[in-house]
């Protein structure tokens, strides 16, 4: 066999070595290992869950059935090898060809998947079945019961809705979408990247731009718009909290008493909501104004805010802090240092006010 042919069996030593999209291709690998580790972890969480006292009556019974660990077992945890697995050959596969237009397609596809939208979409859902499964009765149930034909006000009609509901894959759906949150920062680069290396269309007739400062800029503003919606997520849970309180779910138990489920339910999570609407529209100020004053000021609020959320904020926050040090450079000293002090300014006091809320009502 000569070398040439050997070095073909072996395309990852090219790749690796001398292919200017290594970085990439290095990401991929990253993110496909964490993905893989998620399965694995969603295997120990059904393992977990199999230890409590599941088909009881209350909420075990409708979200804590047997059937629920098999598909946390078996199903989230194969959804999320599956995807490690498309991570690391879609990229592999594209690496050895960027110029084809099959691959390139795989790899703008697998640049789709592996943002937040499915998995959003997915805990909306789960999140809907979930106030469901635990009021059966109440105003969302009323809404999509009638799609089976079914009245929940009739006790007969309300057990066998909350039948049904305890064989939605409820669990499994809330986990795969938690899972891929949490990975968000990690997928978030490697789809970036990909979108712009087989140059992918973010808005119709809108490439992205070989310009490092601008794709810099585009991708941190990206950043910030998902930081925003994981701060509505944020005030979404707060809110699933004060409905397990009010539902009588001790929840909070040691530290903050049940009867505060009102606070949890119309205080609390209007914070990180208002926050998360301001940084998606900071996102796309900062995008298009970067040195303009206001639209920084914003930036730097919403940036240091986010440092305050582990990880996935850390990530976006950080990007969006550089990016904000670089268009500065452009800028007169005080002018740059004015907008930092007045967007801590901003940052110290949204913490401040929220949490003397929450320790004084």
């Amino acid at each position: 066999m000569t070398e040439t042919s050997t070095a073909s069996w072996k395309p990852w030593r090219t790749l690796v070595v001398d292919d200017p999209r290594k970085q990439l291709f290095t990401g991929a690998c990253a993110l496909a290992i964490m993905q893989a580790a998620m399965g694995v972890f969603m295997i120990l969480a059904s393992r977990f869950l199999s230890m409590l006292p599941l088909n009881t009556p209350g909420v075990y019974e409708t979200i804590g059935r047997f059937d629920h660990v098999l598909g946390l077992r078996y199903w989230t945890s194969l959804a999320f090898f599956g995807l490690a697995a498309f991570t690391i050959i879609a990229s592999l596969v594209y690496m050895q060809n960027p110029d084809n237009p099959v691959r390139k397609a795989t790899a703008r596809a697998l640049a789709v998947v592996i943002q937040p939208w499915i998995a959003i979409a997915l805990l909306v859902v789960a999140a809907l079945w979930l106030v469901q499964a635990l009021d059966p009765d109440g105003d969302v149930a009323q809404i999509f019961a009638p799609l089976y034909g079914i009245d929940v006000e009739d006790p007969v009609g309300r057990a066998h809705y909350l039948y049904i509901l305890g064989g939605l894959p409820i669990v499994e759906f809330l986990f795969f979408s938690i899972g891929n949150i949490i990975l968000l920062p990690f997928s978030f680069y490697t789809s970036a990247m990909l979108l712009q290396d087989t140059r992918a269309v973010a808005i119709p007739g809108k490439p992205f731009s070989d310009d490092y400062e601008q794709r810099h800029r585009q991708y941190a503003a990206k950043g910030l718009f998902n930081g925003g919606i994981l701060a509505i997520i944020i005030g979404v849970a707060i809110y699933g909290i004060g409905f397990l309180l009010g539902y009588g779910l001790d929840a909070t138990w040691p530290l903050f008493p049940l009867s505060n489920y009102p606070m949890y339910m119309n205080v609390y999570p209007w914070f990180p909501v208002a926050f998360g609407a301001v940084c998606m529209a900071t996102s796309i100020a900062y995008y298009v104004k970067p040195v303009v004053q206001v639209p920084r000021v914003l930036a730097w609020y919403c940036a240091l805010v986010l440092l305050l959320v582990p990880v996935v904020g850390w990530f976006f926050g950080i990007n969006l802090i550089i990016n904000l040090h670089e268009t500065g450079k452009n800028l007169e000293k005080k002018n740059a240092r004015q907008q930092l002090y007045f967007g801590l300014f901003a940052a110290v006091l949204s913490i401040l006010v929220p949490l003397a809320v929450f320790l004084v009502i």
